[in-house]
């Protein structure tokens, strides 16, 4: 059998694996590397978390902070996905067939965080669902509804998120979710037991409108995905300074 160049041609035996140069072979996918990327994020949002006192942050931080802490902290990404509905019809005799209907997508995506002493993303959540509607007084204190309109901007986000392979070479999924905004906030997860003792990882739900995968969200994933190859390097140089590697 004549393999070529075509990694797939030796799937039917199910030979995955080997290293023979002359057999090619397709590598599996493996989730676990992943990122997100919370971008053009509300305005006023830094003045809640600030205003909050549940998150020590300095005078100096802005938005690109709690982007940076929400992205350092994600462990799990539930990524929304879609079903097309079936339009079913009958005939003589019980035959039956169908026709696509509508395509149904799921309007939320979950991310588990992981939560810091000083608890800064509980204090980002918090604060984002404060501003959208304050517990106490039911108003929105975003930008625009400080101006008499109430403008989803103010109060929403975008969330790029892509996986990549383990050596972060290659993008393998990514997806742009626009509309995004949390629809929970995370007080009742910081129960507390004394005789179980572990770390705190909180699971937010985020509204989604749409759903992108367009070639414009592949060029902006490799962008933040060059930014943190970059920033990895710059670490391990800082190590092999040391003397550590």
């Amino acid at each position: 059998m004549a393999y070529g160049n075509n990694p797939f041609a030796n799937l039917i035996s199910r030979k995955f694996g080997g290293t023979n140069a002359n057999v090619p072979y397709a590598n599996p996918y493996l989730n676990g590397t992943h990122f997100i990327s919370l971008e053009v994020l509300p305005t006023r949002l830094t003045e809640y978390v600030k205003s909050s006192g549940l998150w020590r942050v300095t005078a100096e931080a802005s938005n690109d902070d709690i982007q940076n802490v929400l992205m350092a902290s994600c462990m799990n990404v539930q990524a929304p996905g879609g079903r097309v509905a079936k339009i079913d019809f009958a005939g003589l005799g019980g035959i039956r067939w169908s026709v696509p209907g509508a395509v149904e997508y799921d309007n939320a995506v979950t991310v588990r965080f992981l939560e810091f002493s000083g608890l800064p993303v509980s204090a980002i959540i918090r604060s984002w669902v404060k501003m959208i509607r304050d517990y106490r007084t039911g108003l929105a204190f975003t930008e625009s509804n400080a101006q008499g309109t109430y403008d989803k901007p103010d109060y929403a986000a975008i969330m790029y998120y892509f996986t990549t392979s383990p050596g972060m070479e290659e993008i393998e999924y990514y997806a742009c979710y626009d509309g995004v905004f949390p629809v929970t906030d995370p007080q009742n997860l910081f129960s507390s037991d004394i005789e179980n003792i572990g770390k705190v990882e909180l699971d937010i739900e985020f509204n989604v409108d749409y759903i992108w995968s367009e070639p414009w969200v592949l060029s902006r994933c490799t962008d933040i995905k060059n930014t943190i190859a970059s920033t990895i390097s710059v670490l391990k140089k800082g190590y092999n300074t040391a003397g550590l590697q």
